[in-house]
């Protein structure tokens, strides 16, 4: 439920099994908060692990760090693959505190989305976009990566009829 970044991105790794409480997640951004001038006053909760398995954590620690700062008028985003336990509940619970979310879809039918990520979980992540979507006044956002296997296309085309805006990334590999 925890995940670590790499440390040449200038963060420490998390210890394994720790999960950080909200103050602990608060106390950790507030640094870049101290100097607005040095970033766009948008906060956005990602990682190599999925912020959503920590709803309440990641709500609680939302609210902490607004309370702190409310003359920033900072806004909050959700890089996510979209495989959560109870849509319902966690889009209930990000209405009115995350300004955006990103789902990284990647692909456009069930059996792709299968193969490549390997769990049954097209169906559920598609109803959890749809669900976003039709909360006012959060950005949802579909991704998909142009690796040459995914059908960019056909992601297009199914972000368009949940509309939700698309965004092809590039391939690194």
């Amino acid at each position: 439920k925890s995940f670590t970044m790499d440390p040449s991105y200038n963060f420490s790794p998390l210890p394994a099994g720790y999960a950080p409480e909200p103050d602990d997640v608060a106390h950790a951004i507030q640094p870049f908060l101290d100097n607005p001038s040095e970033f766009d006053r948008s906060i956005t909760f990602a990682g190599l692990g999925e912020p959503l398995l920590e709803i309440d954590t990641l709500v609680s620690s939302i609210g902490l760090v607004k309370h702190r700062n409310p003359d920033l008028h900072l806004t909050f985003g959700v890089n996510t693959n979209g495989i959560v336990d109870n849509n319902e509940e966690v889009v209930r619970s990000l209405r009115g505190e995350v300004n955006r979310v990103t789902v990284a879809l990647n692909y456009d039918n069930r059996e792709n989305y299968e193969q490549e990520m390997g769990v049954d979980a097209f169906s559920g992540v598609c109803d959890f976009i749809s669900q976003l979507a039709a909360v006012e006044d959060l950005e949802t956002t579909v991704t998909v990566v142009d690796n040459g296997v995914a059908d960019v296309a056909g992601v297009q085309r199914l972000a368009n009829e949940m509309s939700v805006a698309c965004r092809v990334r590039s391939y690194f590999a």
